[in-house]
């Protein structure tokens, strides 16, 4: 036999070995994903289905493009126009087959990939009736029967494949640890507050009991895929939420006063991981402990993605947590890829494990955005503290509420605090934006404090973006010859009514400040902590200072005789609970506020200087500072200047003129004096 004959006898073999790999991969990959689609099974048996598919369609992939490509260049010049035509159909859906698993593989959990998975749905069914009727026709060309027969084997090996991999999810799913208490990270854990692993926090789990670090810790393997949105986090308020400075004085206030098992009550919403793993009693790490699990983890992304109900709305952490989130690494060698690989070969159960209703819920919110305390831990009775949820239900925003004035829609917690953005991750829209996990509100002291200046200008950019509105209302002032008229000044018209002032008079204005976007109370969170205020200037044509309110000194600290928009707790004693040591809390001697949709009206007086020179120029600010001078001073130390935000501001010009002397007697009375 030549060298040549003996060469493409080879290369018939090579290729004949190829089609029944092919054939059998094609096979394999095939009943897996039917299997997947169909079968009601554990989404551990899903994953491992997905993966099982992954790993078939792989080599399907070489060994079909091998095979297609040496069977067209030996068949090329076959005239049968039924069998070409259906084998040229056939490579051309299987490499379109082929690219949209790549895609699918690349793009992983994209939102844009739906499009693509129905795509490879109908393609691969496509490939599998045309692969049948190429061979069909291919036989009765040769005048033999189909042989089909050699692929029921491989046909049975898929389905055995499947049956192994639908059992061993099954077993990790029945024998997975997450669905039973773990042990606490504690000896002798203590519960003082009642027979509850939790109490007082009110926050609950799947299993009743404790969750172990690893199931819930997970925010970094999380970071991984969703690098933007992890560096989004990071510098959020949640992502700080345990290792923000203030937190930890007062945490560590808390447990030398109240002991460890108090801080459950606090760890619930700053420190998830610290409560849920039963560190918090005696001998254990509260969240604030500086390289803890806890500590870097702050609210991480498990905190809001896995929890999967509400216990009720009242908040301190009233969360129901699931620890089965699919993202522990199995308990095998190398079970973090593994896990990984199965999350990427079934992207839509990932995405609907981490996407559960209540996530686009405000009840969400809820769980520690309001707060109350009880007796056990005030020793007093029943307080409630903050109140954003309740405050933005009676808003005209819930859409729950009867509007006080126009609001094209309801609109929840998400559209504010979570709104668009544009970032390069895998769970980005078609358009590539994802729902901002900075999570904007009114901390601009920490990002400060931090360093974390994006993060900074963005909360800063939140407070000035025109929810709150500050309103001078124009001065009507009579005229000298006005003195003696006794006119209704409501009748007088404007143009009749300069805004003119006098000399040596007393001048009084009417200020409002309107909550005209913010859906709650402003300000809103910790108001015993916030310091928002109105800063009113007059200063004459010279630029000299007329009267002042609102300044702040050279320590720092704002004039007490302006207009603050805060709270002020106090204990059984009457005194200010100053420090945030809310279990000293009974009630409160002062709060101001201003409701969504409502106004305050603040009266402002002044005398105008007889040195003062037109025009008077008057400013009205209202200003936030995230962090009293007194409290910053104590938790962070008084050389920490925090920056001061101007959230509104109104001008108005005054013309100033000296006030022309009346004469009882008229002209001749005039003269005389002259």
């Amino acid at each position: 036999m030549s060298t040549q004959g003996q060469g493409l006898r080879e290369l018939l073999r090579a290729e004949m070995s190829w089609r029944n790999a092919a054939m059998g991969l094609l096979t394999v990959t095939a009943v897996l994903a039917v299997l997947k689609a169909v079968l009601p099974v554990s989404a551990e048996a899903m994953a491992l289905l997905g993966l099982g598919h992954l790993l078939t369609a792989a080599p399907l992939a070489v060994f079909g493009s091998l095979y297609t490509f040496h069977h067209f260049r030996r068949t090329a010049g076959i005239k049968r126009w039924g069998l070409s035509a259906s084998g040229i159909a056939s490579a051309l859906l299987l490499g379109l087959l082929i690219s949209t698993g790549i895609a699918l593989a690349v793009l992983g959990p994209a939102t844009s990939r739906a499009g693509i998975a129905a795509a490879h749905m109908v393609m691969g069914l496509s490939v599998v009736g045309l692969v049948v009727l190429h061979v069909v026709l291919a036989a009765r060309r040769e005048g033999a029967a189909p042989r089909f027969a050699s692929y029921r084997r491989v046909g049975l090996a898929g389905l055995l494949l499947a049956a192994v991999l639908v059992g061993g999810g099954s077993v990790l799913d029945l024998t997975d640890p997450r669905k039973s208490p773990a042990a606490p990270q504690t000896a002798d854990y203590g519960q003082s507050y009642g027979p509850h692993p939790f109490k007082p926090s009110q926050t609950e789990t799947s299993t009743g009991g404790f969750v172990h670090p690893d199931y819930i810790a997970t925010s970094v393997e999380c970071g991984a895929c969703h690098q933007a949105i992890f560096e989004q986090w990071r510098e959020s308020m949640h992502g700080q939420a345990a290792a923000d400075p203030t937190y930890v004085k007062n945490i560590t206030f808390l447990v030398e006063n109240k002991g460890m098992e108090a801080a459950r009550y606090c760890e619930g919403c700053h420190a998830p991981v610290a409560l849920l793993t039963g560190e918090l009693s005696e001998g254990g790490d509260h969240g604030g402990t500086a390289g803890t699990p806890a500590f870097h983890e702050g609210v991480g992304c498990l905190s809001c993605h896995g929890t999967k109900d509400m216990v009720h709305l009242k908040g301190v952490g009233s969360y129901m947590l699931d620890a089965d989130d699919g993202m522990a690494p199995l308990p095998v060698p190398g079970g973090k890829t593994i896990r990984r690989a199965m999350i990427l070969a079934d992207i839509e159960s990932h995405k609907e494990a981490m996407n559960q209703p209540v996530l686009s819920s405000p009840a969400l919110c809820a769980g520690c955005h309001e707060q109350f305390m009880d007796r056990d831990m005030n020793d007093w009775g029943w307080v409630k503290m903050q109140a954003d949820y309740s405050s933005w239900l009676e808003s005209p925003f819930s859409g729950q509420h009867d509007h006080r004035f126009a609001v094209d829609q309801a609109m929840p917690c998400q559209s504010c605090h979570m709104p668009l953005v544009r970032a390069e991750d895998p769970s980005a829209n078609a358009d590539g934006m994802v729902m901002s996990h900075r999570f904007p509100g009114a901390n601009t002291a920490i990002p400060h404090v931090l360093g974390f200046e994006e993060q900074e200008r963005i909360v800063r950019e939140f407070l000035q973006a025109g929810r709150m509105r500050v309103s001078i209302d124009p001065v009507e002032q009579r005229s000298a010859a006005e003195e003696t008229t006794f006119v209704d000044p409501r009748l007088r018209r404007g143009s009749d009514a300069p805004a003119l002032v006098y000399n040596g008079e007393k001048v009084e204005l009417q200020i409002s400040v309107a909550n005209i976007g913010v859906g709650h109370a402003f300000p809103g969170g910790t108001t015993d902590l916030n310091e928002a205020w109105l800063a009113v200037t007059v200063r004459d044509g010279s630029g000299r200072l007329v009267a002042e309110t609102g300044a702040i000194d050279g320590e720092g600290y704002v004039d007490e005789e302006a207009t603050f928009y805060k709270s002020v707790p106090i204990d059984r004693e009457g005194r200010e609970v100053w420090r945030h040591d809310l279990f000293n809390m009974v009630g409160e001697a002062y709060r101001r506020t201003i409701p969504a949709g409502g106004a305050d009206v603040v009266s402002f007086a002044f005398d105008v200087p007889h040195w003062a020179k037109g025009p008077l120029t008057v400013t009205a600010s209202l200003n936030y500072r995230k962090l009293n001078k007194r409290y910053s001073s104590w938790s962070l130390g008084s050389e920490v200047a925090l920056p001061v935000t101007e959230v509104a501001r109104d001008v108005q010009t005054l013309s100033v003129k000296s006030r022309p002397a009346v004469f009882a007697g008229g002209n001749q009375d005039k003269e005389a004096l002259d």
